[in-house]
């Protein structure tokens, strides 16, 4: 299999010294943004960058192909995932189960 180039825009400025942390990929900085742009060889190799940086606290803006070679999508095609605010990252710890807020009327 054949790596795909993405780039991953983070939110903030990283230092250089992330440039090691990230399997080689290469740091970007524009205003109030780090783009990470390298080759990835697979999914799996994808959601270990994408880990890492959660684990770091890093906050990740958005996730694209930096050329042709994902079946189609070029350049400016948008983002394979975006928006991925603070908010839509999920808990570093479980929960446990839900509970309702309300109770319908009669339920005990």
């Amino acid at each position: 299999m054949t790596p795909s180039r993405y780039r991953i825009v983070l939110r903030g400025r990283l230092s250089e010294r992330f440039e090691s942390a990230f399997d080689g990929m290469t740091l970007e900085h524009g205003p109030n943004r780090t783009v990470l742009i390298g080759d990835v060889r697979d999914q799996a190799q994808l959601y270990g960058l994408i880990d890492r940086l959660q684990e770091f606290g890093i906050e990740l803006l958005a996730v694209e192909p930096a050329d042709g070679s994902d079946g189609g999508c070029g350049p400016g095609a948008g983002p394979v995932v975006a928006g991925l605010g603070a908010s839509a990252r999920p808990a570093a710890t479980s929960r446990g189960p839900s509970r309702p807020t309300s109770r319908s009327p009669g339920a005990r």
